[in-house]
């Protein structure tokens, strides 16, 4: 009897430790939030989109191919995750990250992020930020089906895609969103996990210590925001809106990473649209880890293209 009222002591004691540590790591992420924010300094342009302000980061001279990146889900700083490849594309081409709302400098709107309000804001950040169609889509992953919606919704605005592991209508028989995603990931956000380094790494390659130092108060801030759990909800109905027949025609490369899921959905996909595939021993930021790679054969891409007008 001593021992279970032990027992049930210690329980209770583990219990409130834990609970103090989370109140306490609250606390500390949202005082860090404040400090953090007054050092946040966007490079690009801020263009006000559906009431909210959106960032476009331009580089390269005009006139040349416009390649804009499109980031995936969850990557909470886009420009600093592809500075290693479009720092390199900049040199020969016009380079443009579109961060969208939620993600990097850009506000979150707490709007919907139906594929079509998401093109749309896409859309008219480039314009307002005085980009012009045509552009080649350079997507890394679940942006892939927002690439492949604006080939088959505007195909005169784009040229072609270079896929960097970019997700494909295929990925959506392996996907299971849970329904207490969204709670979860509200909970999360709430206590600050992202502050815990192995649960939201920011390891991007090639960045100044200064540019590590934005990247990481941006994804303290934006990391399980209103827009990403809007998307994450989003998601699987976005993936029904491609459709096969009004694609087929769009020029595609796409660099595959290892991992064999990944590998399997886009060679299906591969049979069906004009998609070439590059198989690369890397993970799924590819472009993290084979920048050279993907400009060298990205350029080759590029230049057939121009062979095709």
């Amino acid at each position: 009897m001593q021992k279970s009222r032990d027992n049930r002591k210690i329980s209770r004691r583990l219990l409130y430790a834990i609970i103090i540590l989370i109140v306490g790591q609250a606390i500390y992420h949202n005082i860090m939030l404040k400090v953090e924010s007054i050092r946040i300094e966007p490079l690009g342009k801020m263009v006000v989109v559906n009431g909210h302000d959106m960032h476009v980061y331009s580089e390269g001279k005009r006139g040349k191919p416009t390649l804009v990146f499109l980031s995936g889900s969850g990557t909470a700083a886009p420009i600093y995750d592809f500075k290693a490849i479009y720092s390199k594309f900049s040199i020969d081409y016009r380079t443009a990250v579109v961060e969208r709302s939620g993600y990097g400098y850009s506000e979150t709107s707490g709007l919907s992020r139906d594929l079509d309000k998401v093109l749309e804001e896409t859309r008219k950040a480039l314009s307002l930020a005085g980009e012009e169609a045509p552009y080649i889509l350079v997507p890394h992953s679940m942006s892939g089906i927002e690439s492949l919606y604006w080939a088959q919704k505007y195909p005169d605005e784009v040229k072609g895609i270079i896929g960097l592991d970019m997700s494909v209508p295929e990925a959506a028989d392996n996907i299971r969103v849970l329904p207490i995603a969204n709670s979860v990931m509200k909970m999360a956000r709430l206590i600050g996990l992202q502050r815990v380094p192995f649960i939201y790494p920011v390891e991007y390659i090639g960045l100044t210590p200064l540019e590590m130092d934005q990247a990481r108060y941006l994804t303290n801030r934006n990391a399980f925001n209103i827009d990403m759990r809007n998307e994450t909800s989003a998601m699987l109905k976005n993936f029904d809106r491609i459709e096969y027949n009004m694609i087929k025609e769009v020029p595609i490369l796409n660099f595959v990473s290892s991992d064999e899921e990944s590998r399997e959905e886009i060679s299906e996909f591969s049979e069906l649209v004009k998609c070439r595939l590059i198989y690369l021993e890397a993970g799924h930021y590819v472009h993290q880890f084979e920048a050279d790679t993907i400009y060298r054969e990205g350029k080759t891409f590029i230049e057939s293209l121009a062979q095709r007008q």
